[in-house]
């Protein structure tokens, strides 16, 4: 697995989120389908690629529950996940540019302050369908 890759991986993740995030209110339900499918395309066939998706979920997952959680926060733990040495230069600025966007979409949004238990738990869900994604394609290597 390439650690181009793996950022591809995240990368679809940071995408599923923010589209999650953006109709999570309007239609759960097609919210998650917008999530999973971005996710799906990432991965792929590659059980790795899940498996790293998932490795960066679980870590993020678990600054979701810190009720003094904000999103400067957040983006720093997801920074702190990536494995910034093992990629090229290009892939490095694309991804701190990438995630900068994401955040300043989600600041819009949610604001600077600490995330609200509802905002959080919006959040939760959206990593949930991202994980679950990713386990069923690491499972099967085919697809959901």
């Amino acid at each position: 697995m390439t650690v181009t890759r793996i950022a591809a991986a995240f990368l679809a993740a940071a995408v599923a989120l923010s589209a999650g995030c953006a109709t999570l209110t309007q239609s759960p339900t097609a919210a998650k389908i917008v999530t999973q499918q971005a996710v799906a395309r990432w991965i792929g066939e590659d059980p790795g690629r899940a498996a790293e998706t998932r490795r960066i979920v679980v870590e993020v997952r678990g600054h979701l529950d810190d009720r003094t959680t904000s999103l400067e926060r957040l983006d720093q733990r997801v920074r702190d996940a990536i494995r910034w040495e093992d990629l090229d230069p290009a892939d490095r600025l694309l991804l701190h540019d990438l995630l900068t966007a994401l955040r300043a979409e989600l600041v819009e949004r949610f604001g600077e302050r600490e995330l609200s238990p509802h905002r959080r738990e919006r959040l939760e869900r959206v990593a949930d369908w991202i994980e679950e994604a990713a386990a069923r394609l690491e499972e099967d290597g085919r697809g959901i």
